[in-house]
């Protein structure tokens, strides 16, 4: 999600790989969409080259999400390799953790759960989690219309 200066680039190297299905690079979207977007991941991945500690760790962490990062700045204070998510210190760690992540579903179920507890403990999410909570009702309502109750 978002915009920037990768986009296309990482737009290509979806294409090249062939991960279309898995991969979704979506651009700019509303904040709804942004906490369904995190709700419905199982990971996110940060692309940057520079960034500082991102408001997105949390927010994926308090959806449960791993976070797939570059091993920059400040990132490896808040990431424990293997723990919460993943560091990356160029491509083909990053595709090695990919394929990781991709076949090793239990090990990536108990991050995603240790990551839900941790974000709840740890961080006061203030506005993101209300702003989750209303998603989540919200889609609890178009479930209960949709199936008729």
């Amino acid at each position: 999600m978002g915009e920037g200066p990768l986009k296309k680039s990482l737009e290509q190297m979806v294409k090249n790989l062939s991960i279309q299905k898995q991969v979704k690079i979506v651009g700019a979207v509303s904040e709804e969409e942004k906490w369904l977007r995190y709700l419905t991941s199982t990971a996110v991945i940060l692309a940057s080259r520079y960034e500082g500690i991102p408001r997105v760790l949390f927010e994926a962490f308090a959806t449960g999400s791993i976070v797939i990062a570059p091993n920059i700045c400040g990132l490896a204070e808040v990431i424990r390799n293997g723990v919460n998510g993943f560091l990356y210190n160029n491509r083909e760690e990053l595709f090695d953790i990919l394929d990781f992540v991709a076949t090793n579903k239990q090990v990536i179920l108990t991050m995603k759960s240790l990551n839900r507890d941790m974000a709840s403990k740890t961080f006061n999410l203030g506005k993101g989690k209300e702003e989750m909570s209303l998603v989540i009702r919200s889609l609890q309502d178009v479930k209960n219309r949709s199936i008729g109750r």
